[in-house]
């Protein structure tokens, strides 16, 4: 935690940031704030020494962040600790025990948008959620790592709520109902959308084709009947067609022999008729 001392010498005139004074005033007031800041670390340890069941809590520095808590209309800086969510640098100061808190969402979470709003719902329905806005986007996860460290449970959505109907849903509604109806779920959108996909073993024994569906796979059972017959009847014909390969074959041997035969008849008839045919003479 860190004390320093809340007053500023008004009537001193303003310095050059090269002023020799002004260097030592400076380091006059780091000396004075870290004299405080040991000092109430070891009053705090007075008190935990002697009162035995009472602890101080740290805040995390480092986790910190800027947004504009419930009792507070401007920005302020934030910070978790071990067992609160506290903002103690200006007044009205802020804290919210962990013990307290049911559920974290946050809200506005948008692709696009830089900043969120964080909403803890007590558990004591009776009392109204508190709101943390305008928190920067970049401290989103680092939010998440510690809520989940604090075994709270968190959800995500892209708007802002109305909390007081819901609210008041599950007061008339009642806690053992409220829960028996699924409890928080329904802020979880993406966890609804799951629940509400059917098993698809399911959904294929409940599922019933359609007339057309039904003609369509009657029409493909039909043709698949009719390549059958056709496959066979190709068959059939491709035997029929090796059986007649072969008298082919012998019907073109026969042929290529009377090509053969009736060439050399008329190269012989030739030949007989060029030898009996007279010489002619020449005139002179």
């Amino acid at each position: 935690v860190e004390v320093r001392e809340a007053s500023s010498a008004l009537d001193t005139p303003r310095r050059s940031g090269y002023d020799p004074d002004e260097l030592e005033e400076e380091q006059r007031e780091r000396q004075l704030r870290n004299r405080m800041n040991q000092e109430f670390s070891n009053f705090s340890k007075k008190i935990e020494d002697q009162a035995k069941d009472l602890e101080f809590d740290i805040p995390y520095r480092e986790l910190g962040f800027y947004g504009v808590p419930p009792h507070n209309k401007s920005t302020s800086f934030i910070m978790p600790a071990v067992n609160a969510l506290v903002e103690l640098t200006e007044p009205p100061w802020f804290v919210m025990p962990l013990s307290d808190i049911e559920i974290a969402h946050f809200e506005r979470v948008v692709y696009g948008l830089k900043n969120f709003d964080l909403v803890l719902v007590f558990k004591d329905f009776s009392e109204k959620p508190l709101h943390v806005n305008a928190i920067n986007i970049e401290h989103l996860d680092a939010l998440k790592t510690w809520l989940d460290s604090c075994n709270i449970k968190f959800y995500e959505g892209t708007a802002n709520l109305n909390w007081n109907a819901i609210m008041k849903n599950i007061n008339d509604t009642g806690i053992e109902g409220f829960y028996e109806d699924g409890g928080w779920k329904f802020l979880n959108m993406q966890g609804s959308s799951d629940e509400e996909e059917e098993d698809p073993d399911d959904a294929e024994s409940d599922f019933e084709p359609s007339g057309s569906e039904s003609e369509e796979e009657e029409a493909s059972d039909g043709s698949d009947e009719d390549f059958t017959d056709e496959s066979d009847g190709s068959e059939e014909e491709l035997g029929s067609d090796e059986s007649e390969g072969q008298d082919w074959d012998e019907a073109e041997e026969a042929a290529e022999k009377d090509d053969k035969k009736r060439a050399r008849e008329r190269e012989a008839k030739e030949a007989r008729e060029s030898a009996g045919q007279p010489k002619k003479k020449k005139k002179k």
